[in-house]
C-alpha cells in the first residue's frame, strides 16, 4: 500500500486483508500484517478475523495460530 503514497488506516488494511483471503492469497495476508506493523497501526478484531479467516479458506490454520 505504501508504493502508492496513500495513506493506508486500519480499515483500509482490513478490506485488503479480506480481498486476500477472498482470493486465496494466504501469504499476503502475513506481508499486510507486517506492513501494518511496521507503520505502527494495530490491527482490530475485525482485520484479525479477516485474516483469520484467509489462512482458514486456504487450510492454513497451524499459521492462523501465528497472528
Amino acid at each position: 500500500m505504501r508504493e502508492a503514497e496513500l495513506e493506508a488506516d486500519v480499515v483500509s488494511y482490513g478490506a485488503a486483508v479480506s480481498a486476500c483471503g477472498s482470493g486465496g492469497q494466504w501469504q499476503q495476508v502475513f506481508a499486510l500484517f507486517s506492513e501494518m506493523w511496521n507503520a505502527n497501526l494495530e490491527p482490530d478484531g475485525i482485520v484479525y478475523g479477516a485474516g483469520i479467516s484467509a489462512c482458514g479458506k486456504s487450510m492454513q490454520w497451524q499459521r492462523a495460530l501465528s497472528l
